[in-house]
This record gives structure tokens, C-alpha cells and sequence, in this order.
């Protein structure tokens, strides 16, 4: 079967295009409008499941990493490395709890976008897990499907 990548991309730039609307209208707060625009312009370089989860996989250790620098402090970073925590973060925090929220922002994003494009790889036969209902329904509505 020849997929149709013409239909793919279109569907994701008007994700993402609703998405930037959306954030421009509802979004009050610098560190999160921030976070979503760039969270939609790393969407733009997604392309298949695999890139998805690879994005994601490395921004929820990083988000991960983020909440450990602000709630342990360094001795005790270290310790939880010494007793076999070996992906606890070591050194100084660096981060402001406004840099945790601009990057969780941003993964948002891509979380939101990933399932959407669940939806229309599932309409190709691509993909068969589970859908969200509230991704189906902004597909259904992109692509003009009958309610």
C-alpha cells in the first residue's frame, strides 16, 4: 500500500496551525506561550511513530531529570546515585521552576500532536493501539469526516 504522505502532512500542519492559534488565544503566561511554540516548531521536524517516541522518551527523562534537580538537593542526588539510582542527575541545579514549565509546555505539544497522528495512521493501517477520544474528534473535524 502507497501511503499517502501528501494527506499526512497536511493533517499535521493543520494540527499544528490550530495548536498555535489555540495557545495565541488562551495563553497568558510568557514561560508557557514560550514552551507551546517551540513544543509546535519541534513538531514540524516529527515525521513517524518511532521519531515521536524517541522525542518523547528523551523529554520525559529530561522533565524527569528537571523535577529531581528541584526537589533533591545535591547530597542527596548523590546519595540516590551512590545506592544505585544511576540516572539521578548530579551537580548544581540549574533550572527555575519557569524552565520546567516552558519545557513541560513544549512536550505537551508534541504529546498533543503524536496523538492526533495516531488517529490518522490508524485510519491507514499503521498503527492499532489506542485512541484518545478528543484526538478522533479534532481528526474528524480536520478532515471533514461525517459526525
Amino acid at each position: 500500500m502507497k501511503i499517502p504522505t501528501r494527506i499526512i502532512e497536511e493533517f499535521k500542519i493543520k494540527v499544528i496551525a490550530e495548536g498555535i492559534a489555540s495557545v495565541h488565544k488562551h495563553e497568558k503566561r510568557p514561560e508557557r506561550v514560550k514552551g507551546c511554540l517551540a513544543g509546535f516548531e519541534l513538531c514540524k521536524t516529527l515525521n513517524t511513530f518511532v521519531d515521536f517516541e524517541d522525542c518523547l522518551a528523551a523529554r520525559h527523562k529530561a522533565e524527569r531529570d528537571m523535577i529531581s534537580m528541584q526537589t533533591f538537593g545535591e547530597k542527596e542526588r548523590a546519595a540516590m546515585y551512590h545506592d544505585g539510582m544511576n540516572d539521578m542527575p548530579q551537580g548544581k541545579c540549574t533550572t527555575t521552576v519557569d524552565d520546567y514549565r516552558e519545557y513541560r509546555c513544549a512536550t505537551a505539544q508534541v504529546e498533543h500532536l503524536f496523538e492526533r497522528m495516531k488517529v490518522i495512521w490508524a485510519q491507514l493501517g499503521l498503527y492499532s493501539g489506542p485512541l484518545s477520544s478528543q484526538a478522533v474528534l479534532q481528526a474528524a473535524k480536520i478532515l471533514g469526516w461525517r459526525e
